[in-house]
Parts: C-alpha cells; sequence; structure tokens
C-alpha cells in the first residue's frame, strides 16, 4: 500500500525506520497507515522527532486509552541533581529493574498495548534501548515445545521482580501504589495472540 511517508525496514526480524513524517500533524488516513505499519514490523523508529510534551501524548493517544499521560525515566532529579547509585533511592531501584528484560505493565490490570518513548538527552557513550522479538522467539520453538507450553500461564508482580533485585518497597515512596498491587496479581498466558494480527508471541514480564 502507498504511503506518504518512507519505510525501511531493519535488518532483523521486526522493526522498521520510519521517515519523510511529522508525528505532531498527522492526518487520518496517514497515521492509519502508520499504525498498519507498526502492525507489520511491531517497532517503528522515528529518527529527527523533537515532540513536545503534548505533541507525544497526543500521538500517543491515537493508539488508544494511555496508562498514564508520560513519565520521566531518568537519574536525574528536577533539579538537576543526580540519584545516588545505591540502594537509597526507590527511583533508582525501579530504574535498575527497567533494565532488565521486560515486557510493559505486565503486572497492572490491563497489560500495555504499546509504548512511545521519546529521547531527550543520551550519554555520549551507552544508554541503548534494547528490543527483542517475542513472535521470533515463539516461531522458533519446535512444535514439542510451542505444544507443552500452549495451556501455560505465569503470574506478573512487580513486587516479586523487584524484589529480586533486593527492593523492598515502601508505602512511603515515590512509586506508592503504581504497580505494586494490594490486590489479585494478574495471571496471563505464557503464550499471546496478538488481538489484531493473529500472530503468537511469548509474554514473558517481570
Amino acid at each position: 500500500m502507498a504511503t506518504s511517508f518512507h519505510v525501511e525496514p531493519i535488518d532483523a526480524s521486526f522493526g522498521a525506520i520510519v521517515t519523510d513524517i511529522n508525528l505532531a500533524k498527522l492526518d487520518a488516513q496517514t497515521f492509519n497507515s502508520l499504525y498498519r505499519t507498526w502492525l507489520d514490523y511491531a517497532l517503528l523508529i522515528f529518527p529527527e522527532q523533537f515532540l513536545e510534551r503534548d505533541d507525544q501524548v497526543a500521538f500517543a493517544k491515537r493508539f488508544g486509552e494511555l496508562e498514564f499521560d508520560i513519565a520521566p525515566i531518568s537519574n536525574v532529579r528536577r533539579d538537576g541533581s543526580l540519584r545516588p547509585d545505591d540502594d537509597s533511592d526507590d527511583v533508582v531501584k525501579i530504574l535498575k529493574g527497567n533494565m532488565g528484560w521486560h515486557a510493559d505493565s505486565t503486572y497492572m490490570p490491563v497489560q500495555a498495548k504499546g509504548a512511545v518513548f521519546s529521547a531527550h538527552v543520551v550519554p555520549s557513550v551507552g544508554g541503548e534501548t534494547g528490543w527483542a522479538d517475542m513472535r521470533a522467539a515463539y516461531d522458533a520453538l519446535d512444535e514439542k515445545t510451542r505444544t507443552r507450553i500452549e495451556g501455560l500461564k505465569a503470574y506478573h508482580s512487580l513486587h516479586y521482580s523487584q524484589s529480586k533485585l533486593g527492593h523492598s518497597h515502601k508505602a512511603a515512596s515515590q512509586y506508592s501504589g503504581y504497580g505494586f498491587h494490594d490486590g489479585e496479581v494478574p495471571l496471563r498466558s505464557l503464550v499471546k495472540t496478538h488481538p489484531e494480527t493473529g500472530r503468537k508471541s511469548l509474554l514473558i514480564g517481570r
């Protein structure tokens, strides 16, 4: 299908770089084409898109209801000071938890459909965000393994995953309430079927 933007597939099992597009000014037809491109490639990278906060939120909302509008992911406080890299800072503990492979918000009542990231300040070395194609991971399994795991389910708990890093959540912390469930822990299928594409993938959270 012809599009008004350029798509360059990444040399991997998924992902594409999208150029010749302005995410802050998308008409309905262009967004619909972009949405289908996202379903095809699962991961889209948009170089040179410097979105204002409101523009990023508006773009994300076109994919569906948001869990929250926007959240900074940084070891720098609002006053510009660095957070200590030790066990005294709950935000740093959460950031360290995010460094491990995970799927977003599987521990929440509704799992995230996707995420829209925008880099504002990046280090000169390191700081990359890695992505794993769990569709390809499922496809690579032999038929015996697929059959064995088809009906399996797993509990997803931020309490549990953070405790593996030595993070004992405190009720008065900055992350009080978010993800640290006091009720039932979500039980999710290990093999997830995408509701729109029908493609299966492994759902391995935190």
